[in-house]
């Protein structure tokens, strides 16, 4: 099985222009450049599409809208960063012991404390040995 071949945009606008160009056929060009004529009359269509959005200025207009965005999001990551660092060096400043009886308070006000000693109690059981045996 052969792999997808992709050609890169430099490549595709060179052979768009020389097909809008006209000095070979679409079919002499794909022998050219070992590739199906198809591609080619794409390359082409899109080729010429695009050229309108040169000229009208509202690529410009996008643009600006980008930079604006990219702005926003940018404020917003910073934002996101100030309170995970925050947030997270206030934990870290706990000693281990501290955030385990916070979390263990946390587990015993919920309706989970059960399953916890639940578990627990497996745990326990599965680790414990067999009567009769010793190391």
């Amino acid at each position: 099985m052969t792999t997808r071949r992709r050609f890169t945009a430099e490549f595709k606008a060179k052979v768009a222009v020389e097909a809008i160009r006209g000095e070979l056929t679409v079919s002499e060009l794909a022998r050219k450049h070992s590739i199906h004529p198809n591609l080619i009359a794409g390359w082409k269509r899109q080729a010429i599409d695009g050229m309108a959005g040169v000229f009208d200025g509202k690529a410009s207009e996008r643009d600006q809208g980008r930079e604006v965005e990219v702005r926003e999001l940018h404020a917003k990551i910073g934002q996101l960063v100030i309170e995970r660092d925050f947030f997270g060096q206030g934990l870290r400043s706990l000693s281990h012991e501290r955030r385990r009886t916070m979390v263990d308070a946390d587990i015993r006000g919920s309706r989970l404390s059960g399953n916890v000693s639940f578990c627990r109690l497996r745990a326990r059981r599965s680790t414990a040995r067999p009567a009769g045996r010793t190391r």
